[in-house]
Parts: structure tokens; C-alpha cells; sequence
């Protein structure tokens, strides 16, 4: 007697046009279902692929032979309509045919059966017909291939959309494009534009960006977002040499953009860190204006400061010290002691009644002086406004009469106009109000006069360009004191009668001739409005 056939089949389609056509899977099914009860065999199950043929990595047909091999002995059959459903690929088909025939199982085609199919004459055309199968895999391969890549060379991104396009038949005036499958917006498209607007703020990390649009529908992982963030589709173009197509050739694509290209732009520049707003830079302590700025007398090194608690758990206190950054007087300092030390310095600093009215007088001397030329200067620019202008309307009338030609015209009132232009911006920026002249010198020569106090109720950041200008260089700190500074030229100048910054001063090698001239040195010398400005120091 025959042994009873029990079978599992098989079917499989790769592409969405085997779908809809004579191969679908629906067709395969029937026919196999046929064959069965025609035939006498029973059919068990049927597993289903839609993927190709290259090799066995198939979910459905993995779980085809995870069946197979749970209920054997009783499956002695796996039914497929034609080879080139089970495989497209010469050795692993053969391999694969030997690996079930091992277990007991039948291989077999209802389109090409073959009742001897374990007879060498069966096996060498079962050979044949599925090295046929892989060359026309291979042929249809290379014409995917050569597909793609002509779509890609015409603008036309052909693969899985990214996240806000879906793939449709695009509308288009490109005669490569309209008609033809390629990219188009979807519902998340306004998403993702002001996700990238968003970010080109630099004011959002990534964490956050993948946080808020969560909550909006739009669910990216920190990798996807990165690569979203990179997408130079977003802005309708396509980098050729990310699909082995061109080494390094940017391309406008014909699908419709997304995202600004200034936008896109600022988000690689903060991607790559060449932002300043996006750098994250540990904020300065307010506690320690002077960190950096003092260094140590024996190495050289800047002193930082830093702090350190009692240790009890119960009752604990903080206390905050200056050190050097080697540690080489094996000694920290107080940064309370450290500042009333540098308090004592300031102290010093402390212009004269005298010199502060006088400094004010010839500040407004020069202003005024200043001032004059400018209004000298405006009057000379009035005149050459009014001269352009008189020969702009000779020029025009003389071409009105047809005394001069089109082109003869267009050269010179283009010059004159490029002219007057000049003319009047010169004239605008020598404008000048004087209103508030006497307040702003007021406020400017009250604030150095104060320095001390100035300094010590300004916020750390102004701390540091306050140091900067009262000094020549840093300050240097060893065994409780302070170094005798050397300070700035002008502090020398307007402290000059200050006799006891004068007897700290004589300590060092300052050269104190310059106390003798008090008028403002060149460089200091106010020839323009704009050098007045106290505000910045």
C-alpha cells in the first residue's frame, strides 16, 4: 500500500505586482488546495511568504518547518506550486531539499510534480529549473538595480519614506517624476518642520525635542531622531553617494520639501557643535569672582576656589576656601579671608575730588570740540548733497530732450545716485544729540570714583571685566597677603595724589611720571561720542 501523504504547503509572493496578478497568493492557495483533493493528499496547514526567494531567512516559511518538525513523523510532504516559489537559489534550494528529505520529508511542486522526485533524472531538472529561477532572480535584480538608480540620478527617492512623506504617484511638470511613485507630505509633515525649528533654536536637547513631540503622536527614538535631524531629504535634496550611485553628489530631488534649508542648516551647525548657544559650559560660581584670576606666588599656577563641609551628618557646615590648583604650599585660604584682602586693594583706589572735576571738564572740552568739527564736516556734506542733486536733475532733463541717450543716462545717474547715497549716510551718522551729555560724564566719573563699591555689589561676570581693567596682570597671592599689584595706567592717573596707593606703588618699579600729566593719554583721549561709554567698563 502507498503510505498516506500528509502535506504542509507552501506559497510566496515578492513584489506587490505577483499580488495583484496570476501569482497572488490567493491563486496559489487554490490551486494547491486543488491538487490536494484531487490527488488524495491532506493538507494541514498553509504557510505564506511575501519576501523573496534569495534565501530560507523567511518568517513564514521558518514556521512552515518549525511545523514540519513538531509533527513529524506524520508530515511527510511540503507542497509548493512551482520551484521558483520554494527557492531562487541554486545551492541553499538543494541544501534545503536534502536538509527536509533527511527527516522524512517530501519536497514537490503541484505545476511540475514529479512522482520519481528523489530519481536522479528528477533531481538534475529540479537542478535545472531552479539554477533557471536564480539567473532570472539575478536579472530581475540587476534591473531593480539599474531602476533605482536611475530614479535616484532623476531626483527620485524610491526607498521606505521617511517620517512626514508617504509614498504615492507624484503630480509633477518633471516629466521623469510625474506619474511615477516618489515622496509626498503627510499629516506629520507640520510636525516634523517645527521639530527642526524647534531645534534650531538651541534651546532644546535632543531628550527634550524626543519628549515634547512624543506627546504629539510623533515617537522617535534618540538614534532616529539623530538620523531624522540629518535627513538632507527634508529640504528636497538627495546625497547620491549615500546609495553607491556617486561618490559625493548633492542633488535637488523632485519631491516637495519640508523644511526651510536656512533651518536645516542651523540644525547641523548645533548638531556639530560649532553653536555657542547649545555648548554646555558649567556655570561660574558666584562665590569666587576671583578664581583664575589670582595665582600663586611659588608655582605660578591659578588659585581656585572651592567647598568643603565639617563632615558631621547632624549640624553640618560648609565652608568655602581658595588653592592653588597644584597644592604646593599644602595650605588653603579662606575665601572670605581671600576677599577682604583684595577689598584692602580697591581701598586704594580712590581718585581725588580734584582730578575727578578736572577729568570732567576736559572730557566735555573735547566732547564739544568734537562736536564742532561735526558740524563743521555737515555743513561740507549739506553742500555735496545739494550739487548731486542739482546735477541729477540736469542729467534728466537733458535726456527728457533727447540730448543724451538711454544707456548714456543709466551710467551716470547710477553713479550719481550710488553718490548721493553715501553722501547721506555720512551726513546721518554725523548727527548728534547732546541731550544727557552732562548726566552720562556725571554718572561715568561718579562710578570711578567708587570703584570699590562698584565692584562689590556687581555680579560675578562684571566682577571679571571689572579685575581686567584695574590691573595690568593677574594678582598674586602666597603666605595670607597679596602681591603689591601693578595697576592700570588710568587708575595711576586718576589716583595720583592718593598718597597711600603712592606708597604701596613705590614698592615696585612702576614709573609714576605719568601722574604728572593729567589730561587723558592718546587712546584715552574722548575725539568721538562714542568712546563715553561708561556703561561697558
Amino acid at each position: 500500500m502507498k503510505k498516506e501523504r500528509i502535506a504542509v504547503a507552501y506559497i510566496r509572493v515578492s513584489t506587490n505586482r505577483q499580488r495583484e496578478e496570476g501569482t497572488s497568493l490567493a491563486s496559489q492557495k487554490e490551486r494547491i488546495e486543488s491538487y490536494c483533493a484531487n490527488n488524495n493528499i491532506l493538507l494541514k496547514e498553509i504557510f505564506s511568504d511575501q519576501e523573496s526567494a534569495k534565501d530560507f531567512n523567511r518568517n513564514g516559511y521558518q514556521k512552515a518547518l518549525k511545523y514540519i518538525k513538531e509533527n513529524k513523523p506524520e508530515i511527510n510532504l511540503l507542497i509548493a506550486t512551482n520551484i521558483d516559489r520554494f527557492s531562487r537559489h541554486v545551492a541553499k534550494g538543494l541544501t534545503e531539499i536534502e536538509q527536509l528529505e533527511k527527516i522524512g520529508v517530501e519536497v514537490n511542486f503541484t505545476e511540475e510534480w514529479n512522482d520519481s522526485i528523489n530519481s536522479p533524472s528528477s533531481k538534475l531538472m529540479t537542478n535545472f529549473k531552479m539554477g533557471f529561477a536564480e539567473y532570472e532572480r539575478n536579472k530581475i535584480g540587476e534591473r531593480t538595480k539599474l531602476g533605482i538608480e536611475t530614479a535616484l540620478r532623476q531626483g527620485r527617492y524610491t526607498y521606505t519614506p521617511p517620517k512626514g512623506y508617504s509614498k504615492q504617484k507624484l503630480v509633477s511638470d518633471n516629466p521623469y517624476a510625474n506619474g511615477k511613485i516618489g515622496l509626498v507630505p503627510n499629516e506629520d509633515a507640520k510636525l516634523i518642520k517645527q521639530l527642526f525649528i524647534d531645534f534650531s533654536t538651541g534651546e532644546y536637547l535632543q531628550k527634550e525635542i524626543i519628549a515634547k513631540y512624543k506627546s504629539k503622536g510623533l515617537k522617535l527614538s534618540k538614534s532616529t531622531l539623530s538620523k531624522l535631524l540629518s535627513n538632507i531629504l527634508y529640504i528636497g535634496k538627495l546625497d547620491l553617494s549615500n546609495y553607491d550611485v556617486s561618490e559625493n553628489d548633492i542633488i535637488d530631488a523632485v519631491h516637495q520639501p519640508i523644511v526651510p534649508t536656512d533651518v536645516f542648516y542651523k540644525v547641523q551647525d548645533i548638531k556639530n557643535g560649532r553653536n555657542n548657544k547649545v555648548k554646555t559650559t558649567r556655570p561660574k560660581n558666584e562665590k569666587f569672582p576671583l578664581s583664575g584670576f589670582v595665582y600663586c606666588t611659588k608655582c605660578d599656577s591659578p588659585f581656585y576656589g572651592s567647598t568643603s563641609s565639617n563632615g558631621k551628618k547632624k549640624n553640618k557646615k560648609y565652608y568655602d576656601y581658595y588653592s592653588c590648583k597644584n597644592n604646593c604650599l599644602h595650605q588653603s585660604y579662606r575665601a572670605e579671608y581671600v576677599h577682604d584682602r583684595f577689598k584692602d586693594l580697591l581701598r586704594l583706589i580712590r581718585p581725588s575730588k580734584g582730578v575727578i572735576e578736572l577729568y570732567k571738564e576736559v572730557l566735555k572740552t573735547e566732547y564739544e570740540n568734537a562736536l564742532d568739527q561735526a558740524k563743521k564736516s555737515k555743513k561740507e556734506v549739506k553742500k555735496e548733497i545739494k550739487k548731486l542733486e542739482e546735477k541729477l536733475t540736469k542729467l534728466t532733463d537733458k535726456y527728457i530732450d533727447d540730448d543724451i541717450t538711454k544707456d548714456a543716462y543709466d551710467l551716470s545717474s547710477s553713479k550719481i545716485t550710488r553718490e548721493l547715497q553715501e553722501f547721506k549716510s555720512s551726513l546721518k551718522n554725523l548727527d548728534s544729540n547732546t541731550d544727557g551729555l552732562t548726566s552720562l560724564i556725571d554718572f561715568g566719573l561718579s562710578f570711578l570714583g567708587n570703584l570699590y563699591k562698584s565692584y562689590d555689589s556687581a555680579p560675578r561676570a562684571i566682577k571679571e571685566k571689572l579685575l581686567g581693567s584695574y590691573f595690568k596682570e593677574h594678582l598674586y597671592f602666597g603666605n595670607g597677603k597679596f602681591r603689591t599689584p601693578k595697576f592700570n595706567d588710568f587708575i595711576l592717573l586718576i589716583c595720583g595724589k592718593n598718597k597711600e596707593l603712592h606708597t604701596e606703588i613705590k614698592k615696585t618699579e612702576t614709573d609714576f611720571g605719568i601722574n604728572s600729566r593729567l589730561v587723558p593719554w592718546a587712546g584715552i583721549e574722548p575725539a568721538l561720542p562714542k568712546e563715553l561709554d561708561f556703561e561697558s567698563l
